[in-house]
């Protein structure tokens, strides 16, 4: 008897149902894995509302803070009271809307989880709100904003139009799980790549992403931009130029596949595979797996690929509900989807054999042959040389001399790596003054110095209207009231490090709240004009045809192009003015130029002034009002510093490592009081930045000397009389500005510049093209 109840089973157990806190904080532990999966929930909603901008703020891998800004459509203030409880939702009412389901949620799980584990505070506004609303939640009901206040109400508070979510002490209250997590800095990366992955799906809205601590984000994405240029930005151009675009629909199965994949001369170690389900980011192993058996027979042995796929599949023919982070869904005809992509890719890369690139040793010259191995030519089918590329094939397709392709724009000039020698001109050419030395303050902000020099240098010859400036004492042969300014070159030479700096820098787009600038932005994307654009980017430099009629020659393919410089600049200047709006580089002036002084230089010299019916001081001293009352604003958003008494203290700075023609200073101040329109925002703006890009375009600073080369061509024999001894254009200046623009305006502009189509109306025009000078010179 005793061994019989030895043995026997023990007792049942009395079967309880779980406290809600409990259950609360086991479902919250299923879905918040990981700071991650937190912030994936809220890029989410954040999607779900609509929204073109997300700013995301993260302290110790998301575990002390995690926040999250959106400019979304917000939150009702009547819906603030049951935000965070369980299974409250806007975008699900019956279990068969599932079939119909367009958005990223839907279970209404994500914020009450996060309130089981986490301290989160909620400030939201939509359009129609006069104010924002704050609210504070624990365990998913509201709790005071404040400590020691009695009122769980939302309280009113100043907030931009959206939704901003305070994520503080997440698994405060789950311990085991805060030890399981790896450092700080390994969850920040878990979630720089969720924000990298929604950031390249959802290329239209801006995101960025950075630490609490630091200024440079991580993440950082335009709006407007597009799938490819993210992925560019973010995976680097080397992936970028590798990739090829996948276009597949099929009405059978009712879905659309659109993406981007690497080809066969792209490989690395560890692959990259994104895959995003109606716009939901997953993990799809049996796509994955076919993918992988794929680029195994294409690629070299131990190279991955890399891949993005967006599948749009009919709702009804999709489950989303059955993993509980969302990261899987389930579709019908899985295999047969999986195979309709397969071929696709296939078909794409069918002729792989014969764009293959392999590393190989160059051959050098007299070198003998190796006599093991068959001879390959090395030129690829674009007809540009790779130097130690071979492109080995067994079918050779020999491309026509005509559309044959001899250069290659990626290539540099050797006189773009070497500093020019200094010519005596700069020191004996009439009209040629004292280089103004250039240093960097502690700031880290670029200097010029007007006075340094050299000190026992002659005075040169300077015209009536313009002879020193900027502090320099006057000519004894003038008035003591007279403004004179020497005309000379731009105020820093373009010698290879400057170059370098100049063309080599990234210029970051500047983040901004005022909606006038984002529709400027969006204005120049709408404006582009892509078979200009894709000149621009593609162009091979030729030279400079003629600086008076600001025409300069480039190549692209098999085509010769004559395109006015000055148009381009101007454009290639405003745009790069737009993109730094609010972050601008200074120019610190040494010693401060006077703002009046500068106007009535300007005023004195226009010719036109008469039309205004009023005395010049009148007008110089409603020009100088106009500017100088708004020297606030102008130092916010431009860098452009006037002190109280009417002092230039600093100007914007759109390149780094290239100066204005600081001669056109006085013709910028009187163009900015004349031509801006400082009454609305936009246009105020606008009008703003355009002039400052016309003050960036290089070239010469007289205001008449277009219209003296108009009039020289219409009579040649009146040539010389027509050119303008002011300009003091020397030979070494015309070399300086070819310089500049050769190697600073258009490799810039190939970089940075959006061609806008009016370019292409009237300043962009074919000269001639390989094909026509074949039928010509074929023969020869």
């Amino acid at each position: 008897m005793s061994s019989a109840k030895a043995g026997a089973p023990p007792p049942p157990k009395v079967i309880t149902k779980l406290a809600e806190d409990v259950v609360n904080r086991i479902a919250a532990g299923e879905i918040i894995q990981r700071p991650a999966n937190a912030l994936k929930e809220l890029i989410e909603n954040a999607l779900d509302a609509g929204s073109t901008s997300i700013r995301i703020t993260v302290k110790d891998g998301g575990i002390k803070l995690l926040q999250i800004q959106d400019n979304g459509s917000g939150i009702r203030k009547a819906d603030l009271p049951i935000l965070c409880e369980r299974f409250t939702t806007s975008k699900l009412k019956a279990f068969d809307d599932l079939s119909r389901l367009g958005t990223y949620g839907f279970r209404g799980e994500a914020l009450a989880s996060i309130s089981h584990v986490a301290h989160i505070s909620v400030t939201t506004k939509t359009r129609d709100d006069a104010c924002a609303w704050k609210a504070s939640y624990s365990d998913g009901v509201m709790i005071p904003v404040k400590a020691g206040a009695t009122s769980n109400e939302p309280v009113p508070c100043a907030g931009n139009d959206g939704t901003l979510i305070v994520v503080e002490d997440l698994f405060y209250n789950v311990p085991m799980r805060l030890k399981a997590l790896r450092s700080s800095s390994d969850e920040y990366m878990h979630i720089v790549a969720v924000v990298l992955q929604y950031s390249i799906h959802n290329a239209g809205v801006a995101m960025v992403c950075k630490k609490a601590s630091s200024a440079n984000p991580e993440v950082n994405t335009p709006v407007g931009a597009t799938v490819l240029d993210n992925i560019g930005l973010h995976y680097g151009e080397h992936v970028k130029r590798e990739l090829v675009e996948l276009d597949l629909k099929d009405e059978e199965l009712g879905i659309k596949v659109k993406g981007w994949l690497s080809g066969p001369n792209y490989g690395v170690k560890k692959g990259t595979f994104l895959f995003f389900i109606n716009h939901r980011l997953v993990k799809c192993s049996s796509l994955k797996q076919a993918l992988e058996a794929f680029y195994a027979a294409l690629l070299a042995k131990g190279s991955h690929p890399f891949v993005y796929l967006s599948l749009e599949i009919s709702p009804s023919r999709v489950d989303v509900n059955v993993h509980p982070t969302k990261s899987e869904v389930g579709f019908e005809d899985e295999d047969e989807v999986v195979k309709i992509i397969c071929d696709a890719v296939a078909d794409k890369f069918a002729a792989s054999n014969e764009s293959r690139s392999f590393q190989i040793q160059t051959l050098l010259p007299g070198a003998s042959r190796p006599s093991d191995g068959p001879s390959t030519s090395t030129r690829d089918q674009g007809g540009s040389n790779n130097a130690g590329h071979s492109s080995p094939s067994t079918s050779i397709r020999k491309v026509a001399p005509k559309s044959m392709i001899r250069t290659d724009y990626k290539t540099r000039t050797l006189d773009s790596m070497f500093e020019p020698v200094p010519s005596p001109l700069h020191d004996q050419d009439k009209g040629s003054g004292k280089g103004r030395a250039m240093e960097v303050d502690d700031n880290g902000d670029q200097v010029i110095d007007p006075g340094r020099g050299d000190e026992n240098e002659d005075q040169p010859p300077v015209s009536s209207k313009r002879k020193r400036m900027m502090g320099a004492e006057e000519d004894e042969t003038e008035d003591d009231d007279d403004i004179v300014i020497e005309e000379e070159p731009r105020s820093i030479s373009t010698t290879r490090p400057e170059l370098q700096k100049a063309t080599s820098v990234k210029i970051p787009q500047s983040q901004t709240t005022l909606r006038s600038i984002r529709e400027l932005r969006q204005e120049v994307l709408d404006r582009a004009d892509k078979d200009l654009d894709a000149i621009v980017k593609g162009h091979i430099f030729v030279g400079v045809a003629d600086l008076k009629l600001h025409l300069s020659l480039i190549q692209h393919r098999t085509k010769l192009y004559s395109v006015n410089h000055a148009a381009l600049s101007e454009e290639l200047f405003y745009q790069l003015a737009l993109r730094q709006f609010g972050q601008f580089a200074r120019i610190d002036l040494q010693p401060p130029v006077p703002l009046r002084d500068m106007i009535k230089l300007a005023v004195e010299s226009d010719e036109g002034r008469e039309a205004a019916q009023m005395p010049a001081e009148e007008i110089v001293e409603r020009l100088y009002d106009t500017i100088h009352q708004r020297r606030a604003m102008l130092e916010e958003y431009f860098a452009l510093s006037i002190s109280v008494e009417g002092m230039i203290e600093s100007l914007p700075l759109i390149i780094p490592g290239f100066l204005p023609n600081l001669v056109k200073l006085p013709l910028f101040l009187l163009r900015s009081g004349v031509v801006v329109d400082w009454e609305d925002e936009k246009p105020c703006f606008e009008s703003f930045l355009r002039e400052l890009a016309f003050f960036y375009i290089p070239g010469p600073s007289a205001p008449e000397f277009d219209d003296n080369v108009a009039a020289s061509e219409s009579d040649p024999s009146t040539a010389d009389e027509h050119r303008p001894a002011s300009s003091g254009r020397t030979e070494a200046q015309e070399k300086e500005e070819k310089r500049a623009l050769q190697h600073i305006v258009w490799p810039v502009a190939k970089q940075y510049l959006v061609a806008p189509d009016h370019l292409k109306k009237r300043d962009v025009v074919q000269l001639t093209s390989m094909e026509n000078l074949f039928k010509v010179f074929e023969r020869c």
